[in-house]
């Protein structure tokens, strides 16, 4: 209750002197990165849902939303869009859908539906390559150092998903 009366009274003040409705954010990937814990779904994480089907990403990114929107916010920092193919990743690990670039970006791009056919923002993450760093990004400085073979053929392809906008809704 606390939370949605805070985002209520931020949306109705911001909209009130700026005309906007505010980016109200959150990072609620689900499994490991769960922010929010009491009075939501608590969903399985990207490499869980990813193991059962599509649809089972496309589901949790819709109930995620659902679950978002009713506390007020609009905006989810997820899906991940990084490929798991470090074991020495400290950071990565299961909030990946694959090993695979091609199956990442799939069920990446099943999340982000599920996302905006429940009218919730996404903003995928993290950038080409954490996937394959072996430094925490929230605490070091990685640094990817490939070939533009590899880059255009692993990290890349995830973000030549979106050359064309996704249908919304």
């Amino acid at each position: 209750r606390q939370i949605r009366n805070l985002c209520q009274t931020l949306h109705e003040k911001v909209l009130e002197h700026t005309g906007h409705i505010p980016f109200i954010a959150i990072d609620q990937e689900g499994g490991l990165v769960t922010r929010m814990m009491k009075d939501v779904t608590f969903a399985a994480g990207p490499m869980t849902s990813s193991s059962v089907s599509e649809q089972a990403v496309y589901d949790t990114g819709k109930m995620l939303a659902y679950d978002m929107i009713q506390l007020g916010m609009n905006l989810n920092l997820a899906p991940s869009l990084d490929v798991n193919n470090n074991p020495n990743n400290p950071v990565i690990n299961v909030r990946s859908y694959s090993e695979n670039p091609e199956i990442v970006a799939e069920y990446m791009a099943e999340a982000v539906k599920g996302y905006h056919d429940a009218k919730m923002m996404t903003s995928v993450k993290h950038f080409p390559g954490h996937g394959d760093t072996a430094v925490d990004s929230h605490i070091g400085l990685p640094i990817v150092d490939f070939d533009d073979e590899r880059l255009n053929n692993v990290e890349l392809v995830l973000f030549y998903t979106f050359r064309e906008p996704l249908p919304m809704n």
